[in-house]
């Protein structure tokens, strides 16, 4: 990150990094304010005797979450897959990125050139809106993070390497949303890279010019996030997600 001038930073209240907007048609029937994440561990866990989720979708996030936190503390290496439906859930059928006017990219790569350097990076999943929107960056288990940054500098490259796509053919100022998700802990991240930056990025490592990511909630820790496991980290998250969706379809924080 040092090489590449650019540090991430608590950010003072959630509006530095979710749009404040007001968020519309939010599903409030996934808030689900009285499951936990203690009955959500339960070896017997059975989502049909949980009062008032009818709904089959609402069901199927439920029950994507339970696998989650029931392998939270499993060993690296296990069945990684549960976090990519529990995401997917929450994009597509929660959130609706995958409809117009959004794409929905999956685990493709993307290509950063430095001066003569070539880096490649593959987020999990990419939100489009002709460009580049947002990227969700995954650790599946607390067990394969690692201290100081805890997945950062990987985020960093991934950020940089699409936004880097968005300004190949013209080099504007970029507006990249993440959001990295560790097990059921979920921490958004906004970067603002100004025209400036791009240009001395092409030429080579930066020396003038810098970037600072925003992170929320600010604490750079896995059990930091916002926990979907529990009634308010869940409501904060999806509530997020609506927010950022309305704020791209209004065009506010859009990526030109």
């Amino acid at each position: 990150m040092e090489a590449l001038n650019a540090t991430f930073k608590s950010a003072s209240n959630v509006n530095e990094v979710i749009p404040n907007v007001q968020g519309t048609n939010i599903p409030r029937h996934y808030f689900l304010p009285n499951l936990s994440s203690d009955m959500l561990r339960r070896p017997d866990f059975d989502v049909n005797t949980i009062p008032g989720i009818s709904d089959k979708y609402v069901q199927a996030f439920v029950k994507n979450l339970h696998r989650v936190v029931m392998n939270a503390g499993v060993d690296i290496g296990t069945d990684e897959s549960k976090t990519d439906s529990l995401v997917n859930h929450m994009l597509t059928r929660f959130a609706e990125f995958d409809g117009e006017p959004f794409g929905l990219r999956v685990k493709e790569y993307y290509r950063l050139v430095v001066s003569d350097k070539r880096v490649s990076a593959k987020p999990e999943f990419v939100i489009d809106k002709k460009e580049v929107a947002m990227i969700v960056v995954e650790d599946k288990h607390l067990k394969n993070v690692i201290a100081p940054d805890f997945g950062e500098a990987q985020m960093l490259a991934e950020i940089l390497a699409c936004g880097y796509e968005n300004v190949r053919l013209s080099i504007t100022d970029q507006t990249i949303l993440a959001v990295r998700v560790i097990s059921s802990y979920v921490t958004f991240y906004k970067a603002e890279i100004p025209v400036a930056y791009w240009r001395e990025l092409r030429r080579g490592l930066p020396q003038k010019q810098s970037i600072t990511i925003l992170r929320w909630p600010g604490r750079n820790d896995p059990n930091a996030g916002l926990d979907l496991a529990e009634p308010i980290g869940r409501r904060s998250v999806l509530t997020a997600l609506i927010k950022i969706r309305d704020s791209l379809l209004q065009g506010e924080g859009e990526v030109s």
